[in-house]
Formats: C-alpha cells, sequence, structure tokens
C-alpha cells in the first residue's frame, strides 16, 4: 500500500510547481494562498476586481491539466472550484464542505479555486 504525501513533500512536489505554473500563465490574479495537509492541498486564487473571471478560471484548468503530467504517480487531478467571495454565507459553507469532503477522501490533490479576485 502506498503512503500518502506528507504536508511537506505536497508543498515541495506538487504546491511550488503549480503556484508557479498560474502566476505565469493566469490573467488578473492579485494573490495566491496556499495550505499542504496529509495527501491533499487546498490552493486559493484571489482575482482582482476586474478581471474575466470565466477566461482566468479556464486557464487555470488548462494549467491543472498541464500539472497533472508532472504529479508523482497515483496522483488524483486537482479539482477546480469557482467561488464568490462577497459574504453569501450559504456560498461559504458549501465551500468548507467541498474542502472538508475532499481532505476526507485522502485525496493526494486537491485544488479548490476561490474566485473574489484574484479571486
Amino acid at each position: 500500500m502506498r503512503e500518502s504525501l506528507t504536508p511537506e513533500e505536497m508543498e515541495s512536489r506538487i504546491v511550488t510547481n503549480f503556484e508557479r505554473a498560474i502566476t505565469f500563465n493566469v490573467v488578473g490574479i492579485e494573490h495566491i494562498e496556499s495550505q499542504p495537509h496529509q495527501s491533499i492541498a487546498v490552493v486559493r486564487v484571489y482575482f482582482h476586481p476586474t478581471v474575466q473571471v470565466d477566461l482566468a478560471l479556464s486557464q487555470i484548468v488548462t494549467q491543472c491539466q498541464v500539472q497533472v503530467r508532472n504529479m508523482p504517480p497515483g496522483a488524483f487531478p486537482p479539482q477546480v472550484l469557482k467561488y464568490m467571495a462577497h459574504g453569501d454565507n450559504r456560498q461559504e459553507r458549501e465551500h468548507q464542505r467541498a474542502c472538508s469532503n475532499s481532505i476526507g477522501t485522502n485525496r493526494e490533490v486537491g485544488r479548490q479555486s476561490r474566485e473574489r479576485f484574484v479571486t
């Protein structure tokens, strides 16, 4: 049975490369936040308010597809979630549930994209 990546391995082998790729290939990023955990990483991408969100999200999805080729064998592909951060408590609960579900399934990679933005 294969052991999962530690937060340090997740950061060095997956998160850093992903952050670098989206920094250079996605328009309108304000900032990026990442949280590596055991077997999963959550990356939040925040966009400037004037960004065309659908274009930026499609660029993130493209980078996810490119980065899958560089991930360790057995890693699950990233999940991209669109999240509008403007005080909607229902949406915040759904986002937290999605993160909890991803962590609970012990996936090797989970990427969350948050939109307000740079998200």
